[in-house]
């Protein structure tokens, strides 16, 4: 992760609570310190991203959900990971 993303990660996360509040499950699309829109998948929020020209690297698009859910979808993902490889 860059050190961009790293910043714009970090600011989503202690914003987290007021980004997310009405929005659940959706995917947020965020720029230096400023919510761009709401969309319902990942893809239309790239695409928008796409469209306003933005680069990779200087957008975050993030699932709105609560810390807790991230880290139990990270932890059950690599648990599933290691299972399968076995």
């Amino acid at each position: 992760m860059t050190k961009k993303l790293r910043t714009l990660y970090n600011w989503f996360d202690i914003q987290r609570d007021y980004i997310i509040k009405g929005h659940e499950n959706e995917w947020v699309l965020i720029v230096p310190f400023e919510v761009l829109g709401y969309f319902p998948n990942q893809r239309s929020a790239a695409d928008k991203a796409d469209q306003m020209g933005l680069k990779v690297g200087n957008f975050l698009a993030q699932m709105c959900i609560t810390s807790e859910q991230e880290i139990n979808g990270f932890y059950n993902s690599n648990i599933e990971m290691v299972l399968h490889n076995d």
